[in-house]
């Protein structure tokens, strides 16, 4: 994910735990201290995706916010493309999805599940 950073474009990764029993947490610890980007917050019992997502949403202190499993199904590069309409204020939200093909005027991505912006 840190791979998408441009001078345009810094990035803030929010890694969330959900009481994972794998040696998920010392991983994203370690990734933590390695890179200032990295924020790893935990959940103490599991609360599922979705408490996951509320719990990172409000840690985000930037201007897009972008969801991304931990096993990157989907190809993080994609969500610059994403941003370009919304950085050129030609969108107030985008949503990519991998069963949506774009339109002949271009006014839709595809390529990744889904993007949330605030």
């Amino acid at each position: 994910m840190l791979n998408i950073r441009e001078a345009w474009l810094s990035v803030e990764i929010i890694i969330v735990d959900d009481a994972s029993w794998d040696e998920s947490l010392p991983i994203a610890k370690g990734l933590e201290k390695q890179y200032q980007e990295i924020v790893v917050l935990t959940h103490d019992v599991n609360k599922g995706k979705g408490a996951a997502l509320r719990t990172g949403f409000k840690q985000a202190t930037g201007d897009f916010v972008a969801v991304q499993d931990a096993d990157l199904e989907y190809d993080p590069m994609e969500i610059k493309n994403l941003l370009v309409p919304l950085i050129n204020d030609q969108a107030d939200m985008v949503i990519g999805s991998r069963f949506y093909r774009p339109a002949p005027t271009g006014c839709c991505i595809s390529g990744i599940q889904s993007v949330i912006v605030s």
